[in-house]
């Protein structure tokens, strides 16, 4: 089958809602069950001893990192058997860019008196800007906007701006490559002087020992 990452995704979370293995005690979590846990961890190294709940967005990290080289994974405009391995991507207007030269960007600035990051570029790599905002006001309680960017000239390509009050460039870019397996490459961040995060935070609803 040729599924994008978000097909993906969307095929894991129908299961889970499906099979109603999220945790009643904490939503956040999921319950593993046998065919879960296979679909995670079969032919691999499980971790010891085996878990049976799990972070809701580690499923999807550990669910990522099985596919196999073979699977498609187009992300959205990228095309090529794995996001790293794709040479050009559609950037809207029939115009097409070397991968390299695509980047989520990221930047700080001060807005209306508030100190606040944005992100552009996100739907390059195949991820729903307004996905991703939820995600972070969930995961990491970010405040967090999102609004389309006007276009210049016939371009049909829809661009989106995700806002975050508060400097998360590390966190972004550490989330986006670890969770996302976006590549470091199509990255840019720009942060300078004091209008720096200090250090990547922690997903609020990872529980750890």
């Amino acid at each position: 089958a040729e599924l994008d990452a978000k097909s993906a995704k969307d095929r894991l979370d129908a299961y889970i809602e499906r099979e109603m293995l999220i945790d009643p005690d904490d939503p956040k979590r999921v319950v593993l069950d046998p065919f879960l846990f296979d679909a995670l961890y079969h032919g691999g190294q499980a971790p010891s001893p085996s878990p049976t709940h799990l972070p809701r967005s580690e499923v999807w990290r550990v669910f990522y990192g099985r596919l196999e080289p073979w699977v498609r994974i187009s992300g959205g405009a990228l095309k090529g058997t794995r996001m790293e391995k794709a040479k050009m991507v559609d950037v809207g207007g029939g115009k097409k860019q070397i991968l390299s030269s695509v980047k989520v960007s990221m930047h700080t600035e001060s807005r209306r008196g508030h100190h606040v990051t944005v992100l552009r570029g996100l739907e390059y790599v195949g991820i729903d800007p307004h996905a991703f905002s939820d995600e972070m006001k969930s995961e990491f309680a970010a405040s967090s906007s999102v609004q389309e960017i006007p276009q210049k000239g016939e371009s049909t390509k829809h661009v989106y701006e995700v806002m975050l009050q508060g400097y998360w460039e590390k966190t972004l870019a550490q989330h986006l490559m670890e969770v996302y397996q976006v590549p470091k490459m199509c990255l840019e961040v720009k942060a300078s002087g004091k209008q720096q995060e200090k250090a990547p935070k922690r997903a609020s609803n990872v529980c750890r020992s």
